[in-house]
């Protein structure tokens, strides 16, 4: 007897694209095959199927007479498919298609040939649909097309017919897609046999149909089936996945503890003190600990007021306490917990020891407050935070020294002297204290940032990250950050993603409340890819650490990337309701909104009334002179980059730098002086070059290399050098590196005048997560050439907001 097919029992909401090709079966078989190879071809060649295989989020299912498409992304996706295999189909006589779409629930099945493919009621459903129509129509059923409706730029395409009766009695909602171009107009022949139920029109141009059976039934599937499984679902898509959370009984943060020193030199003794105590109680599990960088922010020495600190926080209690020194070797630590609800001192504590004991009274202080919060201590953690990081003092200040300036890089107004420095001061650690296991892993992290950003990408910079973190692991294999250490080795240096994500495997259980751990692997799910493991990787690093600009930024970044504008924003407004209302963040979200509706006057209000050097990390300057390049003062956009002392700076992502060269370009393009313009680009040349020369197979650089050849009019160079990127970092590879190197290429060919290639590679790139968007690409100087295509302003109208932002 042979084996059964080994059935996927896994659910997916699938958008499914159904062809099927008219009269297939009359055809001799040759003209079948030939048929056949075509549909193929001009599928294969629409921008939506690219880019949906490319992102490795399309299954195919030939049909004999046509074909299933599931698109793993949105709904849009299989819309724009159809649309597109209409156009390419139209004129030609060869065959006439009809097409039937609906999202619902599909699975993986083995069949009998032991191949891969999928089943279920999304397939099913969207091939009633399409069996409902005639040649050249495109039906929807009432599911996808309510989804469609929320684009704006859908619904002149939406016209419901009603609700009918198809095969095995199943009752559906049917729309025909069509404009004067595109499907067919005609009501189906099949549908004018039955009459349809009445449709509900009392808001004209909205789809308002009853609920059917059929869909209840599917969503009652689906919710049975992951309330078994246990499946996760994805991020809600609605402002609650930004908000708040809810402050947990066993949650802390341990703010700065005050030096009552004579010596306030000896302030730095008071902060190891309070970094230590934080670090012990993030190893507990069974709590939620504030990290390291938002408490930092609640100096001591002042009055501070614990309801509104819990509150930002969102912790119920909070530690605070003193450290003082006394002649020769005695030190005093007080501490005292709070319940920050009510105000109210719950324990207090005072050691008096000699300083050689300062991390065995760490240790009790945090196993202390967790017996305090009733927080389960394993016997692995237990024995985690009774083990010193450390024999040696100084080493230890100088590792607490580095320690704040890495976590914190990305607020840094130089970022490469900023990394530097702390690299001098582990190296001076490690010296001091060779078996310093914490100082090895921050040793390789800040090679490896510094090799990553192209700060100083030293020859050698790959190794000496290596050789830190396998420090790290050799001097204790089981330590969580050791691994972490080298999860970041393998990110940043070799791009191995996949050996990252075993590191962090072996990392998380030791690392329940690292914000580096979650932010580490929220970047590499992001470039795989994964955008809902990412999305919550991010949320839980901004509930450990809401005042850390790294955690919410890549938060916010990651809703710009999916185009979910109003969680950006949202995540905004809890920062500012976090205590950080400051210009940086009143820009990023100004920008936001920039993004979302192609508005640039919150931009400009919010530079107005900044500081005139804000430029953290480079990235405001190119905003004051691409405002400037909009209204056309020239000299205020290059009095805007003269003015600023820097050399490079970030522009839309906070990977790349771009010399200040190739903006004296964009200034000089933008002014129509080409000799200017070409002088500038040929300086950027020359920077790049240099950077190929340590990288040579860097395809950003690669990328931005092919956009300033195209500027120099070398057009097959261009085109030579941007296909090279893209093949180095292909969308499967890495969908964010992708994506930007995807975007270069459309605006090389956007200056070449390769319109209709440009058009494309935008097309394929709005049905991926990336930073094109409706605002970018309405307004930037850089699309101009293709402004007045029709397909590039359909593309521009495909993206503008449903709705406006809260105020």
């Amino acid at each position: 007897m042979s084996a059964q097919p080994e059935i996927d029992f896994e659910l997916e909401i699938a958008h499914v694209l159904f062809i099927d090709v008219i009269g297939y079966s009359t055809l001799p078989v040759d003209d079948q095959r030939e048929v056949t190879a075509e549909l193929n071809r001009l599928v294969r060649a629409t921008a939506a199927f690219r880019a949906a295989e490319e992102a490795n989020k399309l299954s195919r299912l030939p049909t004999g007479d046509g074909m299933a498409l599931a698109f793993f992304t949105t709904p849009e996706a299989p819309t724009r498919c159809a649309v597109q295999l209409a156009e390419a189909l139209r004129g030609q006589s060869k065959f006439r298609v009809r097409m039937g779409m609906h999202s619902g629930p599909v699975s993986g099945v083995t069949d009998v040939n032991d191949r891969s493919n999928i089943a279920g009621a999304g397939i099913n459903i969207a091939q009633r649909v399409m069996d409902c129509g005639d040649a050249g129509h495109i039906l929807l059923s009432r599911h996808i097309a309510e989804d469609l409706e929320s684009y704006r730029v859908w619904r002149p395409y939406l016209h419901p017919l009603g609700e009918f009766d198809v095969k095995h009695g199943v009752r559906l909602g049917i729309v025909n897609f069509h404009s004067d171009e595109i499907g067919n107009a005609e009501i189906p022949k099949k549908l004018t046999q039955v009459p349809p139920s009445p449709v509900i029109t009392s808001a004209p141009k909205r789809l308002r149909w009853p609920l059917v059976w059929t869909s209840i039934a599917l969503l009652a599937i689906a919710v049975a089936y992951f309330a078994f499984s246990g499946h996760p679902s994805a991020p809600s898509s609605s402002l609650e996945s930004a908000s708040p959370p809810a402050i947990s009984d066993k949650s802390i943060a341990v703010l700065p503890f005050e030096n009552l020193s004579d010596n306030k030199q000896n302030s730095y003794f008071a902060d190891g003190v309070q970094d230590q105590i934080l670090t012990n109680l993030s190893k507990v599990s069974d709590l939620k600990v504030i990290s390291h960088t938002s408490v930092r922010q609640y100096k001591s020495g002042i009055t501070r007021n614990l309801r509104e600190i819990g509150q930002q926080l969102r912790v119920a209690y909070i530690l605070e306490g003193s450290v003082q020194s006394a002649p020769p070797n005695r030190l005093r630590i007080s501490a005292n917990l709070i319940d920050a609800r009510t105000d109210s001192q719950l324990w207090a504590e005072t050691y008096d020891r000699d300083v050689a004991d300062l991390f065995a009274i760490q240790s009790e202080l945090a196993q202390a407050i967790a017996n305090q919060l009733q927080a389960r201590l394993s016997p692995a953690q237990k024995a985690e935070i009774e083990e010193r990081p450390t024999h040696d003092l100084v080493a230890f200040e100088l590792y607490l020294q580095a320690k704040g300036t890495i976590d914190s890089y990305i607020i840094a107004e130089d970022v490469r002297a900023a990394l530097l420095k702390a690299l001098q001061a582990l190296e001076q650690a490690t010296a001091q204290d060779e078996q310093f296991v914490l100082a090895y892993c921050y040793l390789a992290r800040v090679h490896s940032l510094l090799y990553f950003f192209d700060l100083d990408p030293a020859a050698n910079r790959v190794l000496l990250a290596e050789a830190a973190a396998k420090a790290a692991l050799r001097l204790r294999p089981d330590s969580a950050e050791a691994h972490l250490a080298m999860a970041d080795y393998y990110f940043r240096c070799q791009r191995d993603y996949d050996r990252a994500q075993s590191e962090l495997a072996i990392a998380r259980p030791g690392l329940p409340n690292s914000t580096p751990f979650f932010i580490l692997s929220g970047y590499i799910n992001r470039r795989q890819n994964h955008f809902p493991e990412a999305e919550k990787d991010f949320i839980t690093a901004v509930r450990l650490d809401p005042r850390n600009p790294n955690a919410y930024n890549l938060l916010a970044d990651t809703y710009v990337l999916e185009r979910r504008f109003p969680l950006s924003d949202e995540v905004s407004r809890n920062v500012i309701a976090a205590g950080d209302d400051t210009p940086i963040v009143r820009y990023r979200q100004a920008a936001t909104q920039f993004f979302f509706t192609g508005d640039t006057s919150p931009m400009r209000e919010v530079l107005a009334k900044a500081p005139a050097d804000l430029d953290v990390g480079g990235g405001e300057t190119p905003t004051r002179v691409l405002l400037a390049i909009l209204d056309h003062d020239y000299a205020r956009a290059e009095q805007a980059l003269a003015i600023s002392p820097r050399q490079d700076f970030q522009d839309i992502d906070f990977s790349f730098y771009y010399p200040k060269a190739w903006y004296e370009a964009m200034i000089a393009r933008a002014k129509g002086d080409l000799p200017a313009a070409q002088a500038a680009f040929a300086q950027v040349r020359a920077i790049l070059e240099q950077r190929l020369l340590l990288k040579p197979e860097h395809a950003r650089t690669l990328a931005v290399l092919a956009q300033v050849d195209a500027g120099l009019g070398q057009k097959e160079l261009a085109l030579h050098e941007a296909q090279h990127a893209v093949d180095l970092m292909p969308l499967s590879k890495d969908v964010y590196d992708g994506a930007l190197v995807l975007e270069s290429f459309a605006q090389v060919c956007t200056w070449t005048g390769e319109h209709d290639r440009a058009i494309e590679l935008l097309q394929k790139l709005v049905a991926i997560p990336s930073y094109v968007n409706y605002g970018r690409l309405k307004v930037h100087p850089s699309w101009i050439p293709l402004r007045g295509n029709p397909r590039f302003e359909w593309t521009v109208a495909s993206m503008a907001p449903k709705e406006p932002l809260r105020k």
